[in-house]
């Protein structure tokens, strides 16, 4: 037939008032045109085409799911919210893939702290399909942000059969068990999980995300006091091929923090090098959010990584409103957070140490009832006891 585009050609030339054929080729060039935009870097103009796309299609499934990925990267699921409140009423339980749709707008409402909705979308996801691992990862968001760690791990561990499945989604879900085993403090079933499946798979599925989880998880273990061993960090391999794509914030200083427990310092400095350099580009989203947040950020978190915990502070503390911007989630943000509580701690300067009680404060408004949030408020007050 030759190809999609062709078949719907003929369509049209058959029958000149057909709508279909119309219409499919209309959202293909429009999936066509967002496709291209992120590829040149201007994000927040792609994830538009996809919302507008959803106006006019609201049923497109394709343009849902890319919708709510553009925002996570730009760090805008408040506005993919508003999108998909829009867009559900035009979903019948008939439709192919309807039971996803409950999953994604899961997520967005989680991200929007609307908790409450959140998990009752996500509960309404699996009672349709157990097996769809993004409404498992929304709960498990929904349950991490509320304090519900032990209910959490314990929902991961019963649904893990379920929602491993889903090979996309499997490393970040099991990264989300080990966080919830970090929030009580038992370490050696977090660093398991790192050694059984979160530390290898970056090196199989070549996919960032995974390496995100990797670093994050050794990151986040080793703020917590945990000798985590250069062995495991040395397991996060090929990061050298990444020092230049620059595909976001996030990733590039989660690359530097492996390169930088790794002991490459070449490569680590090609890479701060190369962010530099990009930094500079007029043309896209990410080199603008690069240059104002994401340097800083980097140097920051690499600061502290060296020991220099007042110029850690000194970079980081400014930015702490606008982290958002460089996408991601808030579960995934909270490691710049710890970070910075954890530099203004072990700061020597006064200034700055006194930052940390309202910081904890802060990250309390965010994820209630933290243990580790306890655990930071305690160590300031060892640290600096009156």
């Amino acid at each position: 037939m030759g190809g999609f585009e062709n078949s719907c050609k003929k369509l049209a030339e058959s029958d000149p008032e057909a709508i279909l054929s119309r219409a499919f080729l209309l959202a293909v060039e429009r999936h066509a045109k967002a496709a291209i935009l992120w590829g040149r870097g201007k994000h927040h103009e792609a994830s538009g085409v996809w919302d507008r796309l959803l106006d006019d299609y609201p049923t497109d499934l394709m343009a849902v799911r890319f919708a709510q990925d553009a925002h996570f990267f730009n760090g805008t699921l408040r506005t993919n919210l508003a999108t998909l409140d829009k867009i559900l009423p035009f979903w019948t339980p008939d439709m192919p893939c309807y039971s996803f749709l409950f999953g994604i707008h899961a997520f967005a409402l989680e991200e929007s702290g609307k908790y409450v909705e959140a998990e009752k979308a996500g509960r309404e996801a699996l009672k349709l399909n157990r097996f769809d691992c993004w409404a498992s990862h929304a709960l498990a968001h929904v349950m991490e942000m509320g304090g519900r760690h032990k209910e959490g791990r314990d929902f991961m561990y019963k649904t893990e059969d379920d929602w491993k499945r889903g090979w996309m989604l499997s490393t970040h879900n099991y990264w989300h068990t080990a966080v919830f085993h970090i929030e009580h403090a038992e370490y050696e079933s977090a660093l398991d999980i790192f050694d059984k499946e979160v530390g290898h798979r970056f090196n199989r599925t070549n996919m960032l995300l995974d390496m995100h989880d990797a670093s994050s998880l050794l990151w986040r273990l080793e703020l917590e006091g945990v000798n985590v061993g250069k062995e495991r960090w040395d397991k996060i391999k090929r990061l050298g091929e990444l020092v230049d794509t620059h595909s976001t914030v996030f990733t590039d200083v989660h690359i530097g923090l492996a390169l930088c427990r790794q002991e490459d310092w070449e490569t680590e400095k090609k890479l701060r090098d190369s962010l530099e350099m990009y930094s500079g580009l007029l043309s896209e989203d990410n080199a603008e959010i690069s240059r104002t947040i994401g340097v800083p950020l980097y140097d920051g978190m690499l600061h502290f990584a060296r020991g220099k915990y007042d110029e850690a502070v000194q970079k980081m503390y400014p930015l702490r409103r606008y982290v958002i911007k460089i996408g991601g989630s808030h579960a995934q943000r909270d490691v710049f957070a710890q970070t910075l509580i954890q530099a203004c701690i072990l700061s020597e300067n006064e200034e700055n140490w006194k930052l940390a009680p309202g910081l904890i404060r802060e990250r309390d408004m965010i994820k209630t009832n933290s243990h580790l949030g306890q655990r930071l408020a305690d160590k300031y007050r060892i640290v600096h006891s009156m």
